[in-house]
């Protein structure tokens, strides 16, 4: 398969690749990332109505969830990996560990911690929730996905990441890491919460099938077969 341009002939990886460039606004990202930024930010614009305050988000770096923030000024991004030369837009970039967040205690009004858990290694996924509170003045998301008690989510990332392997010659990155990692539940993230003292509100956000489509849909448009 080719995708015709005025430049020429792009082949679908290539395409991928020019496309993913020119993602600069917030309404081109992926569907499922749209989706929760929005739940994100819109949680947050009802939570506080002020301009002036401050975020920190975990593990943030290609989620650009800052983009739904442009009107902060204080907006903190903390990643285990080096700050990106392409980075857009009004960031404080910090190179750290969230296990152990180099900040005082209730240092943000507001800190976000949204895919990172399914990521990391079970026995620090309790230390990562306790320190995303401790540095929190107010508020602190938390999201991830879930696994269910009849594995359907495991079922369904196992299928898309087979098709995507099969389709690309390699492995999904981020299914391949739920994979190894195994996802976490909510009776343990809760717990996590408890025990930190906070009370919390539950939101579930996302739809399986839609989620589904979305990943089968882009394991064909980053395919390196052509037609």
């Amino acid at each position: 398969m080719n995708i015709k341009s005025k430049n020429g002939n792009y082949k679908p990886r290539t395409f991928a690749k020019v496309l993913h460039k020119k993602m600069q606004d917030k309404h081109l990202l992926p569907p499922d990332l749209y989706s929760r930024n929005t739940v994100i930010s819109d949680l947050i614009h009802i939570l506080t109505t002020e301009k002036d305050i401050k975020i920190l988000d975990i593990g943030g770096y290609g989620t650009d969830l800052h983009k739904f923030f442009k009107e902060v000024k204080k907006y903190t991004v903390l990643e285990l990996k080096d700050r990106p030369k392409n980075l857009e837009g009004n960031i404080t970039y910090i190179k750290g560990d969230a296990k152990k967040i180099p900040f005082s205690d209730n240092n943000f009004d507001i800190v976000i911690c949204t895919d990172v858990l399914e990521h990391i290694e079970k026995e620090f996924r309790s230390t990562v929730i306790k320190e995303a509170i401790r540095v929190s003045k107010k508020y602190t998301i938390i999201g991830s996905p879930t696994e269910t008690p009849t594995g359907l989510i495991k079922n369904a990332e196992n299928f898309i990441r087979d098709h995507y392997r099969e389709v690309n010659g390699t492995n999904h990155k981020f299914l391949e890491e739920h994979n190894i990692y195994e996802l976490p539940t909510e009776e343990k993230i809760e717990r996590a919460i408890k025990k930190t003292g906070n009370s919390f509100i539950k939101i579930n956000e996302g739809n399986l099938m839609n989620w589904y489509i979305q990943q089968l849909y882009e394991s064909i448009i980053s395919t390196k077969k052509t037609d």
